[in-house]
């Protein structure tokens, strides 16, 4: 007879937990490969108000290059320290407006005035001897003519004798000796005379001479004197042009070197703006370009005329000329902020500029592909507009790209972005 074995209570309620354990550890093995499926929902996230969107779009690009820099005369004058002097008295401080021959400062070197009264009175001695000297000269020419009018005097006599003794010593009265002796006499004192005048064509050139030396020292003295008297009119600084007083780098009492800087006058209605860009937009630049200068109070158009050779901390320096009249808040010195307009692209697909991009290159940003999910992808970028930059490739109308930086994000293919 069989017998009907009863199921253990207690195996059956251990069955069914193993099979619960069971359950629950396939369940978590397939959520678990569930998040780490690619196709599903990225693992990194972002909060949207955490990040910058912006949209792609279409129209015409003006491509501009903001600059800053200040206005500055086109005309500029540097006085400086003749000689090493003392500031005595400043009448003028730097922002006045002045005329030409308005005094600025007055220095004072008294040693400087003790040279100039010292080479005024060298100059008067100098001035004494050139006059002795053509005294004396003209005293000695005139006794060397008084000898020769002598010699002649005495030629005349013995020319007339030696006749005279001709007609007697032809007619026997007196002997042929003593109208030779007369004859001799006669050419004697014009040998005479001859030399006289050689001497006194010499003496001539002598004295011509002496008098020329003499008036070079005079000349020396003079010049000498007029230089410290230069230098000590110089002593009061004043404007060589009309304009606008600039710099006055010296304090009363300083003392100064000769050649050290006094002041700096710069014209008031003939200014340029003098303007630092980015190197890296330089290229972008080309004399002609117009551009539009802010005083920060008034906006005034301005013409592109001289870009600089060289790059001095990253920028490089351009001047631009105003066009129309110079605005009234425009003066020396004045900082400014510029944009140049370097181009214009119609029909162009731009954005906002995002994090570190750059114009003519290629970067990798997040596009927004679901209103919850972004995902990484290479933009290439043309030209650069300064707020906005112009896309060529990666991007179409009215896509939303992630602007600001995502580099915490670089190596995630994509990212959820989180209400």
């Amino acid at each position: 007879m069989d017998v009907i074995k009863s199921r253990n209570k207690s195996t059956s309620i251990i069955s069914k937990k193993h099979f619960l354990t069971v359950g629950s550890v396939v369940l978590i093995i397939f959520s678990v490969l569930l998040m780490n499926d690619p196709g599903n929902s990225p693992s990194a996230s972002v909060e949207r108000k955490d990040i910058r969107l912006a949209k792609v779009n279409r129209g015409s690009l003006k491509v501009t290059i903001d600059g800053y820099g200040v206005l500055r005369s086109r005309k500029q004058t540097l006085l400086t320290a003749q000689t090493p002097a003392t500031v005595e008295e400043v009448l003028l401080r730097p922002g006045a407006k002045i005329s030409k021959g308005s005094v600025i400062l007055r220095l004072s070197r008294p040693q400087l005035l003790q040279e100039l009264e010292a080479s005024k009175l060298a100059l008067k001695q100098e001035k004494a001897n050139l006059q002795r000297l053509i005294l004396s000269n003209r005293r000695e020419l005139l006794e060397q003519k008084a000898l020769k009018v002598d010699l002649d005097a005495e030629i005349q006599m013995a020319s007339l004798l030696k006749e005279a003794q001709h007609e007697l010593a032809k007619s026997g009265i007196i002997s042929s000796l003593a109208y030779k002796q007369a004859e001799l006499d006669e050419s004697k004192k014009k040998q005479k005379l001859d030399i006289l005048n050689q001497r006194v064509e010499q003496l001539q050139e002598e004295l011509n001479i002496a008098v020329a030396v003499q008036q070079e020292q005079v000349k020396i003295a003079q010049s000498r004197t007029d230089s410290i008297a230069q230098q000590a009119e110089q002593l009061t600084v004043k404007a060589t042009i009309d304009g606008v007083l600039q710099r006055l780098p010296v304090e009363l009492g300083q003392s100064v070197a000769a050649g050290q800087e006094l002041a700096l006058i710069g014209t008031d209605t003939d200014l340029v703006a003098l303007v630092q860009v980015p190197q890296s937009k330089a290229e972008q630049l080309k004399i002609g370009q117009t551009a539009t200068i802010n005083t920060r109070k008034d906006k005034a158009k301005g013409q592109l005329v001289r870009i600089a050779p060289q790059v001095v901390d990253g920028t490089v320096e351009v001047e631009i000329a105003f066009i129309e009249d110079i605005p009234r808040s425009a003066r020396p010195e004045l900082n400014i902020d510029v944009e140049i307009y370097a181009a214009e692209v119609s029909n162009a697909l731009y954005i906002e500029r995002p994090f570190n991009a750059q114009a003519n290159n290629v970067s990798q940003l997040f596009k927004l592909v679901q209103n919850d999910r972004a995902v990484k992808q290479e933009i290439k970028f043309g030209l650069d507009s300064g707020r906005y930059i112009q896309l060529i490739d990666g991007a179409v109308e009215n896509d939303n790209l992630i602007i600001s930086d995502m580099s915490n994000f670089n190596s995630e293919p994509e990212v959820s972005v989180l209400n």
